[in-house]
């Protein structure tokens, strides 16, 4: 599955979102093709919904694929 904004696309099948431990607003999405998205939130709390819907996204995809692929 493909996210896209401003033309620019993010493979989400197998990624990896974490916070970053160098300050409270910055987090990572490691996507499965090897690219490494850094991005940061506005503030601490603002970081915690993005890395949870992100994770989300990343788990729905692992599921429709497991669904397909057992149907």
């Amino acid at each position: 599955m493909f996210h896209c904004c401003f033309s620019q696309c993010v493979f989400t099948q197998g990624a990896v979102v974490s916070p970053s431990d160098e300050d409270s607003q910055t987090f990572m999405v490691n996507a499965a093709k090897g690219e490494v998205y850094r991005l940061r939130a506005q503030d601490a709390r603002e970081r915690q919904p993005w890395v949870s819907r992100l994770r989300a996204a990343v788990q729905k995809q692992r599921d429709l694929l497991v669904v397909s692929y057992f149907s």
